[in-house]
């Protein structure tokens, strides 16, 4: 029977508190679960472990590097509390999940390397973002960001709604020539987490090896030299933890012991914030990648870098956050290369707190001002759907040797309006 509150005894009272702070455990729980859950099947899937052994709850923490831990999993779960809390998972369930991913990511490697990276970026579709500081570019933005940039074969149609069978190739012009039909070029991703982006570029310098080729000679065999040989001698990723690196080169090579050129750094957003010159002779030291004798001088730098890093705990106040994707996009220009193509968030373009980062990028590009083209999505949705980046969302194409009237984009909720008009003008 109900009992009025006035009418409730001590003991009463005390039982219902107890009642609330165990529903209150159970929800807290609930979240914490659900948030390292849409976190492990990526881990899993990027995890060194044989053939024969299954990853469970138990053993599920000793394939994942502390610092590698602290970057994928939600912020404050430590292994110890995962330890704790993986009673509740049903360890069957857990495994063969486990197995789904890994024998998906297995059959991928016997297939042709189009079919392999369909088949690849159809699982990378299931894997959920985490939080807006792990964001995961999906496969779509990354086709998207590409195609309007660096040009190359595309997975989608000119709407990018509908996946296509058969990449189409997209010819930008001169920075096309120069990077993903020139199987000569260097092309660098400065943050990977996933490996879609050298992924994108690995198919279009394939397909041009491809087409080098006598099509006579052109056997499924010879595809599979052809991809390695573009991974070696083309492709270059930068990651912040050892479990991306494994993940990047999961997406590249598969289950294949082959040499690629995809380092961890675990101190890399200190570098750049810091040591720009530390870390700008390391990742052009040909030694760092086991090339000596190389020009490790880089055609290209793309990718999507690290957006904010939280300063306080627990601060929902965005001003509370050091900004990071200032620093990477000014530090990737001053590396040098002849392009340069990031994706990042908007607020830049009008920001004018945040402990000078966006006066100071402003600044900077004004002065280095070779943007070809900028490409601004004003619903952060159309580019990362579910996760919420205040000021919309952009791409641009920086380019050396570019000193015209830039190209800019805007798409207003689908809407898109096209100009031809300077980026900065004069007294603003």
């Amino acid at each position: 029977l109900k009992v009025k509150p006035v009418e409730r005894t001590e003991e009463q009272k005390r039982l219902l508190e107890e009642n609330k702070e165990k529903i209150r455990q159970k929800n807290n729980a609930i979240s914490v679960l659900r948030g390292i859950s849409i976190r492990i099947p990526l881990l899993i899937y990027g995890a060194d472990i044989n053939d024969n052994e299954d990853i469970t709850p138990e053993n599920f923490t000793s394939l994942v590097d502390d610092l590698s831990w602290k970057e994928f999993m939600p912020k404050g779960v430590t292994k110890q509390m995962f330890q704790e809390i993986s009673k509740y998972y049903d360890a069957e369930i857990f495994i063969e999940a486990g197995r789904k991913i890994r024998n998906r990511a297995k059959y991928a490697d016997t297939l042709s390397p189009i079919e392999r990276t369909k088949n690849l970026t159809e699982l990378f579709s299931t894997f959920k973002n985490p939080d807006k500081e792990t964001v995961l570019t999906p496969w779509r933005t990354v086709n998207m960001h590409m195609g309007d940039t660096l040009g190359g074969y595309n997975f989608f149609d000119d709407k990018y709604i509908i996946s296509l069978e058969e990449p189409r190739f997209i010819n930008n012009g001169e920075v096309t020539f120069d990077t993903l039909l020139n199987t000569d070029a260097h092309i660098l991703e400065i943050n990977s987490k996933t490996g879609l982006y050298p992924l994108y570029i690995t198919v279009s310098l394939f397909k041009q090896r491809c087409i080098n080729t006598d099509s006579k000679k052109l056997d499924e065999e010879l595809m599979k030299v052809l991809w390695k040989q573009t991974v070696q001698e083309n492709i270059f990723v930068v990651c912040k933890t050892l479990m991306a690196k494994k993940i990047t080169k999961r997406t590249l090579i598969g289950y294949d012991n082959s040499k690629t050129n995809i380092i961890d750094i675990p101190n890399m957003v200190e570098l750049f914030k810091e040591n720009f010159q530390d870390i700008n002779k390391l990742i052009h030291n040909p030694k760092t990648w086991g090339k000596d004798g190389y020009n490790m001088k880089f055609d290209a730098i793309v990718g999507n870098p690290p957006y904010t890093e939280i300063v306080e705990k627990d601060v929902k106040n965005s001003s509370a956050s050091k900004q990071l994707f200032p620093t990477f996009i000014i530090s990737s220009i001053k590396m040098n290369p002849k392009y340069v193509s990031l994706i990042t968030p908007s607020r830049w373009f009008v920001g004018g707190e945040q402990a000078g980062y966006f006066p100071k990028l402003r600044k900077f590009l004004k002065e280095n001002n070779h943007i070809c083209k900028l490409v601004h999505y004003t619903d952060y949705n159309d580019i990362f759907p579910n996760v919420t980046i205040p000021g919309g969302v952009s791409y641009f194409l920086y380019n050396s040797t570019f000193n015209d009237i830039p190209e800019f984009i805007t798409n207003f909720h689908g809407k898109i309006v096209k100009s031809k008009r300077k980026i900065f003008e004069d007294g603003l």
